[in-house]
């Protein structure tokens, strides 16, 4: 009798442990970590970094293809880069959109074989900077690695302006995306190293749900910016570059205690 008493009295206090109401108060005992003011700090820093990165990231990994298909389509010499090029393009565009009637209708131009090669190489190129950080981390740390990729990812979207041939167009573009993609990583490593476990899987998705508010953003304002001029997108995601370099001088080095 006192052994069955026992018994339920251990699966009544195990049922009480686990109700909704346990599991919502332990829940918040654990988010509560992450509004010290030094991690809250830290989580805004990284949100916003992270939505500055992916949204140029994105940005020129997805209109890629598109201005690939524009210049396999054209010209280019030393007297025409890919900023003279592209004015040309959206001002034809504009002249073209106006002087439309209702009779008229839209032939796109397809992508040719040359587009989807570059693709092939900006994706094999995207696969050396994992192998090349991963050697250097340890010995440079995150924070100087951080800083070197930035100022070069800024300079590479910078000269993509200046490209004049198709060569020089692809290079520029495959070291960007796959510069920016080593950022990304760290500054994901970065999250996992100063947030404690119990908070760390929703530090993640906070800085992730940013960084795709980021891509959406992006996504609408570079072709907005590009209708206006040429060098303006591009220069605005040098821009962003350089800023978040001077941002990640002010991270932390060491995990927090």
């Amino acid at each position: 009798m006192w052994k069955d008493k026992i018994k339920k009295d251990l699966i009544t206090n195990e049922k009480e442990r686990n109700s909704l109401k346990d599991q919502v108060l332990i829940s918040l005992r654990n988010v509560k970590a992450n509004f010290r003011k030094s991690l809250l700090i830290l989580l805004f820093t990284l949100c916003f970094l992270f939505f500055l990165i992916m949204g140029k990231y994105n940005v020129v990994r997805l209109w890629f293809p598109q201005l690939s298909t524009i210049v396999e389509h054209s010209q280019m010499n030393a007297d025409q880069d890919l900023c003279v090029l592209l004015d040309k393009y959206t001002g034809e565009l504009k002249l073209s959109n106006s002087n439309a009637t209702n009779e008229d209708y839209c032939v796109p131009t397809k992508s040719g074989t040359e587009t989807y090669t570059n693709n092939m190489i900006i994706g094999l190129v995207s696969l050396l900077p994992h192998f090349i950080t991963g050697a250097l981390v340890n010995k440079v740390g995150k924070k100087a690695l951080l800083v070197t990729l930035c100022l070069i990812s800024a300079g590479a979207i910078s000269g993509v302006r200046w490209a004049n041939s198709r060569t020089a167009v692809v290079a520029l573009f495959s070291l960007d995306i796959a510069i920016t993609q080593s950022i990304k990583s760290l500054i994901q490593a970065v999250t996992i190293e100063f947030f404690p476990t119990a908070v760390r899987t929703l530090t993640i998705s906070l800085v992730m749900t940013f960084a795709r508010i980021g891509t959406l953003v992006g996504n609408v304002l570079f072709p907005i910016l590009l209708d206006i001029q040429c060098i303006i997108p591009f220069f605005s995601m040098a821009g962003i570059m350089t800023f978040v370099t001077l941002v990640t001088l002010f991270l932390p080095k060491k995990k927090e205690k």
